[in-house]
């Protein structure tokens, strides 16, 4: 399946890469003459005497052509409130850069392997959040971090990689301001729609993608249908067109062979076994299948749609019933970025994740190819 989408024509994703050789470079690029469309209150928003890991992936085309010499990364306060604000001390933070193994929408929670390789410590020990003055309009970039050593970020080995971990990082007494954050706008999905083949038992099932935000270049395709009563036999077809298939015009009344009310509604262009099981604990039956999609750019904004059958010989002469379509949308560009924020609270053992598509509003100083 994998392979026939990436030979698919549905492109129509154009990869923004910024050019020159710039002392600074702002991201995302809009944020550098305005602020960003959301304060961002991560990565300094833990309790007292917690530990924080925060992990930030970068689309690389936002970061160089080809390559980059990295000497810092700063943040700016968010404009949300003018409030003026007291400075901290974080007794320790460490600051790790790295390659991005994912693109953003894709990476997993707490698992800095996967989502990274490459990595340098770039800054660690104690830090002071700097004080902030009220203020007006756009504010500056003052929350600096010096690397040690430039780092150097090669675009063909993957997207920008950033962990910051810090222990006791906020004050009961001294609340913290927001950053200056963006969030892209998650532009993939997926629906349901045509002719839905009812079994012999009339059950109500369903047919969708579990985690819609992954339908992204990178991402885990997971399609499940469940809501039956009984254990059934099942295929599932992937294709990339529901005008034709095989010269015939679609969507198929599968009335001439023998099973009234379902219909072809896509191209097969792929299949695979679909069988419907028990859940564990629960009363019901479902079908799921689950595949990575590839890591390339030339799938955004790619269509694609599956349908599955399952074997019921009492319902139709054909001895078959056909689900429903489902169309399913890959992100039409790439996000700029990715964020997942892990606080973990001695005194209190709890631990909070929080992911967004998206992050802080960041300055990057060094040299830019």
């Amino acid at each position: 399946m994998a392979g026939h989408m990436m030979r698919t024509t549905f492109i129509a994703a154009v990869l923004i890469a910024p050019v020159g050789l710039l002392a600074q470079k702002v991201i995302p690029p809009s944020a550098a003459t305005k602020s960003g469309n959301k304060p961002a209150r991560y990565p300094f928003t833990a309790a007292p005497d917690s530990y924080f890991t925060f992990m930030h992936i970068i689309e690389g085309s936002f970061v160089a052509k080809k390559n980059a010499s990295i000497t810092s990364l700063a943040y700016r306060r968010s404009t949300a409130n003018s409030n003026a604000y007291i400075g901290r001390t974080i007794p320790w933070l460490n600051v790790i850069a790295g390659h991005a193994r994912r693109l953003p929408l894709t990476m997993f929670r707490q698992q800095v392997g996967l989502n990274s390789t490459g990595l340098t410590t770039v800054m660690s020990g104690n830090y002071v959040l700097p004080a902030q003055k009220k203020v007006t309009g756009l504010a500056p970039f003052n929350i600096v971090f010096p690397f040690k050593s430039p780092f150097v970020y090669t675009r063909a080995t993957g997207g920008l990689f950033f962990q910051l971990a810090a222990f006791n990082a906020v004050g009961v007494s001294n609340p913290f301001y927001d950053l200056d954050g963006h969030v892209d706008k998650f532009t993939g999905g997926s629906s349901t729609s045509g002719v839905k083949g009812q079994t012999s038992r009339n059950e109500n099932y369903q047919f969708d993608v579990v985690n819609k935000y992954q339908l992204t270049p990178g991402g885990r395709l997971h399609v499940r249908a469940h809501s039956f009563s009984r254990t059934l036999t099942g295929f599932l077809g992937f294709g990339v067109s529901n005008k034709t298939y095989m010269g015939a015009p679609l969507p198929l009344d599968l009335k001439i062979i023998g099973a009234p009310g379902n219909a072809l509604q896509h191209s097969w262009d792929a299949m695979v076994p679909f069988p419907i099981r028990p859940i564990p604990v629960l009363t019901l039956y479902q079908g799921e299948y689950w595949v990575t999609l590839p890591n390339t750019p030339t799938l955004y904004g790619l269509q694609a749609y599956a349908q599955f059958f399952v074997v019921d010989p009492t319902k139709n002469a054909l001895g078959l019933v056909f689900s429903n379509l489902l169309t399913m949308n890959l992100q039409k560009a790439p996000p700029v970025s990715q964020s997942i924020m892990t606080i973990n609270n001695s005194a209190y053992y709890y631990m909070v994740d929080r992911e967004t598509m998206g992050g802080p509003v960041m300055r990057l100083g060094g040299t830019f190819n």
